[in-house]
């Protein structure tokens, strides 16, 4: 009897002693989801003047001292064109064949294009756009392209936005993009300032603005006052897809795949 009762106390004072050292583990809490404001803005309209060219499938869209350059794509018909900023007149046009050209981007002295379903990535002389012997392969589609003076950004239709890095085009770190708390699909054409990525959606007639660090889209702005954002109804071709941004005016050139127009805007 004298055992067992002995037995029972030490059954007790081991359960007592797990019990307390188990209320003494430290509480893990789950992170809670950061809730980010999502600004409204609209665009102020500084100026307009004619897209040159026959109904351009729009896909890459940047400046450089004074000089848009943009690349369209379709097989067949894809081109890469210096434009003037000051009269909207072509400077220089170039044909590129065998493949449907994307995004482009300018960094380290040269044009980087993406192709779209080739998984290929052609650089160019700003000059004359002779074809340099430098090309980058990647195993996605080739959407849109920008960078931020250390990494390519660049997008594949999907949520993602991936950065590479600028002599391999290896990725670096990807990026989802959400909007609160929903993937956003379709991110196309990029222009990046100042750590934000300002990003086009196929088919969306507004601009998103996502932070470069969490993929966060932290404003809307609505393109609905130019016609590129409103042809879709009559012409499913015409959608919103062009941003540049010009540092020395502070303001951004926007357009759209088969538009007549290209407009200088500020965000506001």
């Amino acid at each position: 009897m004298k055992k067992a009762i002995l037995l029972l106390i030490i059954t007790i004072l081991i359960f007592n002693s797990c019990k307390e050292k188990a209320d003494k583990k430290p509480i893990v809490k789950t992170p809670e989801t950061k809730v980010v404001e999502v600004r409204q803005m609209n665009i102020r309209i500084i100026s307009q003047f004619k897209h040159e060219g026959d109904r351009l499938y729009t896909q890459g869209f940047e400046i450089l001292d004074g000089i848009l350059y943009e690349s369209s794509g379709l097989y067949g018909k894809s081109a890469l064109k210096k434009i003037d900023l000051k009269t909207g007149k072509v400077l220089y046009s170039k044909s590129l064949e065998g493949f449907f050209a994307e995004g482009l981007t300018i960094i380290n002295g040269y044009i980087t294009l993406l192709s779209y379903r080739e998984n290929k990535a052609f650089t160019y002389d700003l000059t004359n756009f002779n074809q340099k012997a430098m090309s980058f392969d990647y195993e996605t589609e080739g959407w849109g392209l920008t960078n931020n003076g250390q990494q390519f950004i660049m997008s594949d239709g999907s949520d993602r936005i991936f950065f590479r890095n600028p002599l391999t085009f290896q990725v670096v770190r990807v990026i989802n993009v959400r909007l609160r708390g929903k993937p956003i699909y379709y991110i196309n054409e990029l222009e990046y300032v100042d750590g934000k990525i300002y990003a086009n959606v196929y088919g969306a007639g507004n601009i998103l603005m996502i932070d470069e660090k969490t993929g966060l889209v932290e404003a809307e702005i609505n393109a609905s006052a130019i016609n590129c954002a409103n042809l879709s109804a009559s012409n499913p071709e015409a959608v919103l897809n062009g941003i540049a941004y010009n540092k020395q005016s502070n303001t951004f050139y926007i357009t759209g795949k088969e538009c007549p127009d290209i407009y200088e805007v500020k965000f506001e």
